[in-house]
Order: structure tokens, then C-alpha cells, then sequence
């Protein structure tokens, strides 16, 4: 009878040492917790008396967790991500809490635990409208289909679970949103396209929300492009809007931002706005291409040397077979034609256009500065000085003719066989003007547009002189022509310039 009782002295003991450990209320984890692998999370509120411990976790269904909140660093806003990954092999329910450490509150962000996860797939749970201060998020997990081996009490929640993982981070203030705008078209537009806007918001983090006004000098109304503001935006995300097809004139654009569900710290005639860009933009009128009657016969696509180098470099062509010969002239590779007469040694025996005198030369250039190249037969250029024209081929019939500007007579332009190079958007900003969609013929000989000014404005002075020699070498082209070689020709396309 005796040793009954101190049975069921012993078991009811154990048992409320069981319940001591595994129910527990939380308030705060403080800094100064004691060894994990002693007694896990130490648990601060305003007192001693209230300090409690939560047992060290088992590292099992979190071990390889991945924790992370989707803005670094976590400002103030309306929605921050938070990605949960457990890693684990199995169906898990996940349940979120936000603490703040400043304000001792909690917030259920999951409200309740989540259906159920595959452990192997990121979830993502919202935290709402924090403030700047100190938090901690708790990941509370169990195996689905179960209520968990463990509990715990965050003020009026009872909490099964089956591991936990917390996570420490900072809110700092978020600053006020600054328009990053770009117009994607090259001014002048043509009548009959549209403008797209591309927009960003620097200094602020978190949604907005865009708003474009577009005013007509034509009509002298506004209007609204994006009926109201539009859907709400991560801030570091680009966003494209169209204006409608234009007709020829001048144009302004209000672009507008406000924090998503705010209205805007600014009010004008057209509403409220947190940052505005006004724009002016100009539609052109197209213009009316001249087409040649008599057109030269494509060029014939075949095997040619060029240059074994980088397009932008320069390859010296010596007197003799030698490193150490004198230098007799320079091409640049890999888009000129050479003519590869004869071969001695190391060494090809050469004929090429010498690039600063435009002299045909010979001499010899070494063998791995050549090479052999067959153009691409899908496109194939001509273009005649003569006529001041551009004849583009596709498949060896006639396809494009473009009036065009080559060199003046004291700057020509190089005559023979090319290839084409690179590409880029615009040069010429740090010499006062800009020439849109350039593509490299010779290194600096080029089919590019017409002059512009640096709003963006045709040079019309320039302008007025395509149809004759007017360049300092390169090939001038009405703005619509250069753009369809630069968004069409491909690299290795064959280019003949001739007299």
C-alpha cells in the first residue's frame, strides 16, 4: 500500500513538471537569456516573477528553415512579405506572430494556423502597416494533420505546436517617393505611334501608385491616361504606360505618384500627388520617302577575310613579314574586308583600305590577326553615294530604299566591303548634340540617325540636307530608317558602300 502511494506520489510530480514545460505563457524574449542548451528562450515581462522559459527547440521540423522578410532593410509601409520555407519533407501548418519589442504587442499575422504547407514550397504571410521600432517574428510549425507536441501562451492565445523559429528585425522610417521617369520613344515621335512612359519611385519603399495626365496644344484639354490612379505598384519595379496613338503637335505629361490607399501630400488643378513630372513631347509628321526607280543588283553573299579582333581595336599592317617591320597602315577588327593575296610564313600578304588615310595599302598583317568569315544571307546592304541612298535586300531582293547623308568630300565615307558590328541607343550628348540608333559599319563609321538637339529636337538645318554629302563619314538616316536597321540588321550582315 505503501509503495502504491509513492508510485502515484512519483507519476503525479512528473506530470506537473511535464506541464510546466510545455505550457507556457509568453510576453518578451529578453536579451539576457540563459544557455540555449540549458533551459531554451528565456521569456522577460516587467518583473521577475513573470520571466518564463520556453524549451529549447528540437530543431526538427525547422532545422533547415529558411526565414527571410522579402524588404531589406524593412521600412515603413502598407505590406511587408514574409517568405517562409521549412525545407522539411512533409505537410506542415505554419502560425505567425509580430512582436513588437517597443510596444510589447502581438499580432496573430496568420490568424490561426495556416492550411496545409508542403514543407518544400515557400509560403508567404503579409505583415500589415508597421511602424518604425524593434520586432521579432515567432514561426510556430507543426505536422499537419496533428496538434502538436508542445504548447505555449502568447497572451490570450493557446499555442500547439511542434517547433518554433524567431526571427529579429528593425522598421526604420521610409522616405517620400521621387519619380524616376523615362520616355521609352526617342523625341520627335512620329504622328500615328504612341509614347510609352516608364516609371520607377526612388527614396521610398513599399506600393504606389501612378496617375498620368496627358494635355493637348492641339485641342488645349487634359487628358486622364490612366483613369485615376492606377493598381498599386512595388515601388522598385518599373511600370510602362501608353498614351494613345498621337496625332502631329506638341504635347505635355503630368506623371504622378502617391503611396498606394494614401492621397497625396500635394493637391494641384489635376488632384492630389505625392511627386509630379511635367514633360513636353513633340509628334512629328512622318516623313514622305523617296523611292528610286533604278536599283543596284543585291551584292553577292560570299567567303571574306576580316580582321581576328575586337571591332573597336586596331590591327597594324607592316611593310614587311616581320613584328618588327615598319607599319604600313591599320584596320580595325573584325568588320573590314581585307583581301588576303599570298601567305609567307606567319604572315598574310595583304590589300586593305588604310583606316586613318582611307589609301588602299599592302603589306602583311599576321596570320592570327585573319580570318575567314561568311556574311549572313538573310540581309545585305548597299549603299551608293552617288545617289545618297540606302538599299537594304532580304533573301537578295529588294526590300528597304532609304535616302541617306554620307560623308563630305573632306570627310568621305570609306568605300568596299563591311560587316556589321555593334549597336547602341545614342552618342554625341558630350558634344552638344545626340544621334539616336547607331550601328557600327568601321568603328566610327556608322549608320545613324539625323542630328538632334539636346531636348531631343531635329536639328532641322541637318535635317534639310539628307539626299547629299553632309556627314564627317558616317551614314546619316531620317530617324524611322536608323531605327529599323538598328531593331532588324543583325551582326554580320554584309555592307557595300560604293561610289
Amino acid at each position: 500500500m505503501r509503495k502504491d502511494f509513492k508510485l502515484a506520489k512519483l507519476l503525479l510530480l512528473t506530470f506537473i513538471c511535464t506541464s510546466a514545460v510545455f505550457s507556457i505563457p509568453i510576453k518578451a524574449y529578453a536579451a539576457n537569456s540563459l544557455p540555449k542548451e540549458e533551459v531554451g528562450q528565456t521569456i522577460d515581462n516587467k518583473s521577475e516573477d513573470n520571466r518564463v522559459v520556453i524549451p529549447p527547440t528540437e530543431n526538427t521540423i525547422l532545422k533547415n528553415a529558411s526565414i527571410k522578410l522579402g524588404n531589406s532593410p524593412v521600412y515603413e509601409t502598407i505590406l511587408t512579405p514574409l517568405l517562409i520555407n521549412s525545407n522539411y519533407d512533409g505537410k506542415v501548418n505554419y502560425r505567425v506572430f509580430l512582436h513588437s519589442l517597443d510596444k510589447d504587442t502581438w499580432t496573430d499575422i496568420t490568424e490561426g494556423y495556416t492550411m496545409d504547407r508542403d514543407g518544400k514550397e515557400t509560403y508567404q504571410a503579409n505583415i500589415l502597416k508597421i511602424i518604425p521600432g524593434s520586432y521579432e517574428i515567432i514561426v510556430f510549425v507543426k505536422n499537419a494533420n496533428t496538434e502538436g507536441s508542445k504548447s505555449a501562451k502568447i497572451e490570450k492565445y493557446d499555442i500547439k505546436y511542434d517547433d518554433y523559429k524567431i526571427e529579429k528585425f528593425q522598421c526604420i522610417k521610409n522616405g517620400q517617393p521621387k519619380l524616376n521617369v523615362v520616355l521609352k520613344n526617342k523625341s520627335p515621335l512620329y504622328e500615328g505611334n504612341s509614347q510609352e512612359i516608364i516609371v520607377k519611385t526612388d527614396g521610398y519603399y513599399g506600393l504606389v501608385q501612378y496617375r498620368v495626365w496627358l494635355y493637348s496644344n492641339n485641342t488645349k484639354k487634359w487628358t486622364d491616361i490612366t483613369k485615376y490612379y492606377g493598381k498599386e505598384i512595388n515601388s522598385q519595379e518599373a511600370y510602362s504606360v501608353f498614351t494613345d496613338k498621337l496625332s502631329a503637335g506638341s504635347y505635355k505629361l503630368s506623371i504622378r505618384v502617391n503611396k498606394a490607399e494614401s492621397k497625396g501630400a500635394n493637391t494641384d488643378n489635376l488632384g492630389d500627388y505625392d511627386d509630379v513630372k511635367n514633360i513636353d513631347i513633340s509628334v512629328a509628321k512622318k516623313p514622305i520617302p523617296i523611292v528610286q526607280p533604278k536599283t543596284p543588283a543585291a551584292p553577292k553573299i560570299e567567303p571574306m577575310y576580316v580582321g581576328n579582333d575586337n571591332e573597336n581595336t586596331k590591327i597594324r599592317i607592316r611593310k614587311e613579314a616581320s613584328t618588327n617591320s615598319a607599319i604600313a597602315g591599320h584596320i580595325y577588327g573584325s568588320t573590314q574586308e581585307v583581301k588576303a593575296l599570298s601567305k609567307r610564313g606567319n604572315f598574310y600578304y595583304v590589300q586593305a583600305k588604310d583606316y586613318d588615310t582611307l589609301n588602299e595599302v599592302k603589306g602583311y598583317i599576321r596570320s592570327d590577326y585573319i580570318k575567314k568569315v561568311t556574311p549572313s544571307n538573310i540581309y545585305s546592304i548597299i549603299v551608293d553615294i552617288s545617289d545618297q541612298k540606302v538599299y537594304v535586300y532580304k533573301y537578295g531582293k529588294l526590300l528597304q530604299t532609304f535616302i541617306c547623308s554620307t560623308g563630305m568630300d573632306a570627310t568621305p565615307t570609306p568605300t568596299g566591303r563591311y560587316l556589321i558590328g555593334g549597336r547602341g541607343e545614342y552618342f554625341g550628348k558630350e558634344k552638344g548634340y545626340i544621334c539616336y540608333n547607331f550601328v557600327r559599319i568601321n568603328h566610327d563609321f556608322l549608320f545613324h540617325s539625323v542630328i538632334h538637339n539636346l531636348d531631343g529636337s531635329i536639328n532641322e538645318e541637318e535635317y534639310k540636307k539628307l539626299g547629299k554629302k553632309a556627314s564627317h563619314g558616317c551614314i546619316r538616316l531620317p530617324d524611322p530608317y536608323a531605327k529599323w536597321i538598328y531593331d532588324n540588321i543583325p551582326r554580320n550582315t554584309l555592307v557595300v558602300i560604293q561610289n
